[in-house]
């Protein structure tokens, strides 16, 4: 099973993922030196034979775009507030987002509890409970941590090694189907891409259509959440080491597919909702960011129900995407 961390910058995410695999996912020397996360980052670890992926995901709202680009498939969510801060705008907009995107499995971990008084937790708890109702979280267990020194987490694990043998990967019989958000090659190596898959299964020697270059690329070597492996199935966070001719094209947002008969679109039908909180009215044709797994485009919207579309409403609509995107 694959975990989201989400929640605010700073409310310990990070450290969270360390307390409970023992690896510090900031990779770059720019999150080191800087003390926060600007892309993902990934851990993973064995409890009660549950082998469990964590994807940290950044919580800065600059970063916004490398967040959605995390959350993309993953089947449960630990949303991280911490209690000397409490609720923030980006735990608000991560659970937004989280909400968006479908997900309906999460937990909620009250971080940094030994640095504000017992009457304190009890405010944090009581604003997380009105808070969650509104959203996927309602029925959220709520655990208190600190994650430095390890209080509450191992009863943090148990929980998740509880909520990893429900899954259920019900998309296994579809076709193959995998959302990259990372490209490197290494030396020696070649080019490595990584994922979640989203449907279906592949194995080592098995070609798949990679769309960048819309042409087929070869599996020559797969690690399954850290470790090698002849196979990959829903749900499972994977790097794949692809070969062919123009293999080292692919990047972010483009997809390896079982099938090359899958038509991108660049026009499509959407019910629009804005939020109540959302800050303003939206016209006929705004330019508009739109996100889709771990693609992204710019897009004008075209409002079918009126020339405005007003906070708390949902109303028809299209959008007309710069670039084509994966369907």
């Amino acid at each position: 099973m694959i975990i989201t961390l989400a929640g605010h910058v700073d409310h310990g995410k990070t450290a969270l993922v360390q307390a409970l695999t023992g690896v510090n996912t900031d990779r770059l020397k720019e999150e080191q030196a800087r003390g926060l996360t600007i892309d993902l980052g990934f851990a993973y670890t064995t409890i009660d034979s549950q082998r469990i992926g964590f994807v940290d995901v950044p919580g800065h709202h600059r970063f916004i775009h490398n967040m959605i680009a995390g959350v993309a498939n993953q089947q449960h969510a630990l949303l991280v507030i911490a209690a000397d801060d409490g609720i923030m705008p980006q735990t608000i907009e991560h659970a937004q987002i989280l909400d968006f995107m479908g997900l309906q499995s999460g937990t909620i971990v009250l971080n940094k509890v030994d640095l504000v008084s017992a009457d304190r937790v009890r405010e944090c708890r009581t604003a997380i409970n009105q808070f969650k109702s509104g959203c996927f979280l309602r029925d959220a267990t709520v655990f208190e941590v600190v994650a430095p020194t390890n209080d509450g987490i191992e009863a943090l694990r148990t929980h998740l090694v509880e909520i990893a043998q429900t899954f259920d990967s019900t998309a296994r019989a579809r076709p193959f189907r995998l959302a990259i958000d990372r490209s490197f090659n290494l030396r020696g190596v070649g080019t490595v891409v990584t994922g979640t898959v989203t449907s279906g299964e592949v194995r080592v020697g098995d070609e798949v259509h990679l769309t960048a270059i819309g042409d087929r690329v070869r599996i020559r070597n797969l690690n399954v959440q850290g470790l090698d492996a002849e196979t990959a199935r829903v749900g499972d966070r994977c790097s794949l080491n692809i070969a062919g001719s123009d293999a080292n094209e692919a990047q972010r947002g483009d997809w390896l597919l079982a099938t090359e008969h899958v038509l991108p679109i660049q026009q499509v039908s959407i019910d629009l909702t804005l939020l109540d909180d959302f800050p303003r009215n939206l016209k006929h044709w705004s330019s508009m960011h739109v996100y889709h797994l771990t693609d992204h485009t710019e897009a004008r919207l075209a409002l079918l129900e009126g020339s405005v579309a007003e906070p708390g409403t949902t109303t028809l609509a299209e959008l007309h995407c710069e670039d084509a995107m994966q369907s």
